[in-house]
């Protein structure tokens, strides 16, 4: 169990249960109930947020000591979430307790996680399998509900009473006062208390919060907040913890890109969501016996049906699993070449944009834009504020790609109906077909490529200071 793990278990049941026998069950005051409301899954239906985390850690020796700034996305649609953790601004994804690099894992890139109804998804970039967890995992992974920011300040993705049925404690006592136009709410559960502090003028949101504990803060929690798409939320959280030695604990959560109920959203994630292909192994870990399947694409399927419907044709396997397949061949047949390359379709280039069109309907991938912004970021170690920025052009250079792509949809649509038209064709009318076709899509793309070219890449540029243009080619040599 991680150290955050522990800390935020032993909070529970030290600070607000230990010698408690108060019952609790007063009914919950409107201000709170307002707050939780705003957050509601039914009002915030999707989203897509980018966010850093800063952590200030105590080593055994006293030193505090700030890791780099770690970078995730977070994504959902109704019910479900996707949490990415794409790794530190020095690359690193996973770090041992005393900071280190890991080096013992096969794959060292960003983790996809996503949560579902019952089940936890886990998905390495670059591997070729996926593992399947229990719900109960999710807070183990440290994976919350955004939406929920600032309404419990021990975790981040619950409110208190469904934390409190959680840990098997009562439901607290409620009192409610008034202080500087705030709205002050506390629930007692024995000798702990939380307080929140609601704005009701900004979408009654929770300005700060704290964990008390005979009267003392242990916890406390300041949110600063904006409006975006019509939603108050947070744009940065600073999370603090007092330990019983005297040492204080902090983190903070930067949101760098913030989008609500957008109509370009997806509304519902599936595992292709986090990289998982056809063709790729999936472990469901927490039944009684570990059981491997296969993903089709829709479902896990047993290895034979896998394999009878690869022979017949019916099921592909997704590039990732290609490419190992490929990379074992060359290390058991030296000599024997495998191409790996990604073909002009598929997108796989660094700088292609996002398919908007038809041609991908059913899968969702990460906009290339998305992915060379990001990488800008972290080169150059851009601060809050300069990602904040960095994002919104993104953000609007996607927006121009969608409008110039709609202008011609009746294109896009013919392009596709002649795609889909070549699965009967012979070898050599689809090789002859599809020439005409990368054709036609390099022609219809050429706009949104421009956009990239001459809209994204220069007005990213343009971001940097001097300091840090020179700190990234020190770094580049």
């Amino acid at each position: 169990m991680s150290a955050r793990r522990w800390a935020c278990v032993a909070l529970w049941w030290t600070v607000l249960a230990g010698g408690g026998t108060a019952l609790g069950g007063g009914e919950r005051p409107p201000a709170l109930t307002a707050a939780v409301e705003a957050r509601a899954k039914e009002l915030l239906r999707t989203a897509r947020i980018e966010y850093a985390e800063r952590s200030v850690v105590v080593e055994p020796d006293g030193r505090r000591v700030e890791r780099p700034l770690h970078y995730y996305t977070w994504r959902c649609a109704g019910e479900r979430y996707v949490s990415v953790d794409r790794g530190d601004e020095e690359g690193v994804v996973m770090r041992d307790a005393d900071g280190r690099p890991r080096t013992d894992l096969p794959h060292q890139g960003p983790q996809g996680y996503l949560v579902k109804s019952d089940e936890v998804w886990l998905h390495s970039e670059s591997s070729p399998a996926a593992d399947v967890f229990g719900l109960q995992r999710a807070d183990w992974f440290r994976l919350h509900d955004l939406r929920r920011l600032g309404l419990n300040p021990v975790t981040l993705g619950q409110d208190v009473e469904e934390a409190c049925r959680a840990n098997g404690l009562p439901a607290p006592d409620y009192e409610a006062t008034t202080e500087s136009g705030l709205d002050v709410v506390t629930a007692t559960i024995g000798p702990g208390q939380f307080r929140w502090w609601i704005d009701p003028a900004r979408g009654w949101s929770v300005v700060r919060a704290a964990v008390l504990r005979d009267g003392q803060e242990t916890t406390s929690m300041w949110l600063t907040v904006a409006q975006v798409d019509g939603v108050w939320f947070p744009t940065e959280v600073e999370y603090v913890r007092h330990t019983d030695d005297g040492h204080e604990l902090s983190t903070t959560y930067a949101m760098l890109s913030t989008e609500f109920n957008r109509p370009e959203h997806p509304q519902e994630l599936t595992p292709a969501d986090i990289g998982v292909e056809p063709g790729m192994t999936v472990h469901y870990q927490d039944r009684n016996d570990i059981v491997t399947a296969v993903w089709d694409g829709q479902a896990a399927i047993s290895p034979d049906e896998y394999r009878v419907r690869l022979s017949n044709g019916s099921l592909k396997r997704g590039r990732t699993v290609e490419r190992e397949l490929a990379h074992l061949l060359r290390e058991d047949a030296p000599g024997r070449e495998a191409s790996t390359k990604p073909s002009a379709e598929s997108g796989g280039t660094a700088t292609r944009p996002a398919l908007f069109f038809a041609g991908e309907r059913g899968k969702t991938f990460e906009s290339q834009w998305e992915a060379y912004t990001r990488r800008f970021i972290m080169q150059y170690r851009l601060s809050a504020e300069q990602a904040r920025k960095a994002w919104q052009i993104c953000r609007d250079c996607e927006a121009l790609g969608r409008s110039s792509i709609e202008k011609r949809r009746g294109d896009f649509d013919e392009w596709q109906k002649r795609k889909d038209a070549l699965a009967g064709a012979s070898a050599e009318e689809q090789k002859k077909q599809r020439e005409a076709l990368d054709l036609r899509r390099k022609e219809l793309m050429a706009p949104v490529e421009r956009i990239f070219e001459e809209r994204l890449k220069p007005d990213l540029d343009r971001i940097p200071t001097a300091q840090q243009r020179e700190a990234r080619r020190e770094t580049a040599k």
